[in-house]
């Protein structure tokens, strides 16, 4: 499966259910992940860069399409599990004014 897959896999498990007669709609989403794993170990800066500017795209789709705004934006990676002391790194910005543009 390619990074594809997981995503559609992502995007249908949170899909919101249907509203019953009666039942209040159900509130605003107030948080949105686009996340990916590599399917093998990242060597080269340039293509992490780039597949964290995909997901960043990604995630501004995803909340136009909810006609939502960002106010800040997280961004984090890290290393297998399975290896002793994997590297992690992780940085935040806020945005303000708050934004949905790519």
């Amino acid at each position: 499966m390619d990074w594809r897959g997981y995503e559609d896999w992502w995007d249908n498990i949170y899909q919101p259910a249907p509203l019953v007669e009666g039942q209040c709609a159900p509130e605003p989403l107030k948080a949105t992940a686009v996340t990916r794993q590599f399917g093998e170990p990242v060597t080269a800066l340039v293509e992490l860069r780039e597949a964290m500017a995909r997901r960043a795209a990604r995630a501004a789709e995803k909340i136009r399409a909810q006609g939502l705004m960002a106010s800040r934006l997280i961004a984090f990676a890290h290393g297998s599990r399975y290896r002793p002391n994997p590297p992690s790194a992780s940085r935040s910005v806020r945005l303000s004014p708050p934004t949905n543009d790519p």
